[in-house]
């Protein structure tokens, strides 16, 4: 990250123990974390149980704190962005995909994405794909990034809603998943990661997609 930092930056799949564990570094260009396993992320894609819900006397702050097993870690939401999780309860399975932030030194999630696994086969799921990921190179040089299954028509009917959907601040992940009535939830949620690796989406804000130039004639 020495040239600055991806317009887009992956989400990595990770432990929560890579995170909370990890170093925070700064550079002209902002903050980092450099994992356990020595890859250096803005973003990452966590999974875990829900062990406890927060909710300000205000209403304007709402936090989560999610297990996987290795650690626990904090997602905050604010404001407009407390819709992520406002369905979201003690006990539930979370996929998370957010910015890596740190305050006081405490180390924490800023949702972008979160979906609601409906039973502990996302987690021996996620289990699975992150032993697989151990098998590989983990210095940062070297990290690649597992192959995802082959979601192209999933990514088709992403991009069609959008651009159908989209009436100038962009689509809202929800009315994406409401009207893919022919996709499952972790499809669509794959589909928009992939998208944005690819630069044919981008978030004008958080939970919000629109099309890139990219893919402006597809």
């Amino acid at each position: 990250m020495k040239k600055g930092f991806p317009k887009i930056a992956t989400a990595y799949k990770v432990y929560i123990s890579d995170i909370v564990n990890g170093e925070i570094i700064s550079t002209d260009f902002g903050k980092f974390l450099k994992t356990t396993q020595g890859i250096e992320a803005i973003r990452a894609r966590l999974f875990g149980i829900v062990v406890n819900k927060f909710e300000s006397e205000t209403g304007d702050y709402v936090s989560l704190t999610i297990d996987d097993g290795t650690e626990t870690i904090r997602v905050k939401t604010w404001k407009k962005a407390i819709k992520l999780v406002e369905d979201v309860k003690t006990g539930d399975f979370a996929d998370i995909v957010g910015r890596i932030r740190e305050y006081e030194e405490e180390i924490y999630i800023v949702p972008e994405i979160v979906i609601k696994g409906r039973d502990s086969n996302w987690w021996l799921l996620r289990e699975l794909e992150l032993l697989k990921m151990r098998t590989l190179e983990t210095n940062s040089a070297n990290y690649t990034v597992e192959k995802e299954e082959d979601i192209s028509e999933a990514k088709n009917i992403v991009l069609h809603l959008i651009r159908e959907l989209d009436e100038g601040s962009g689509t809202h992940f929800s009315e994406i998943i409401k009207k893919a009535k022919n996709l499952k939830e972790e499809e669509v949620f794959s589909a928009v990661i992939e998208l944005l690796h690819e630069g044919n989406i981008y978030e004008p804000k958080s939970g919000f997609y629109s099309l890139t130039n990219n893919s402006d004639g597809e």
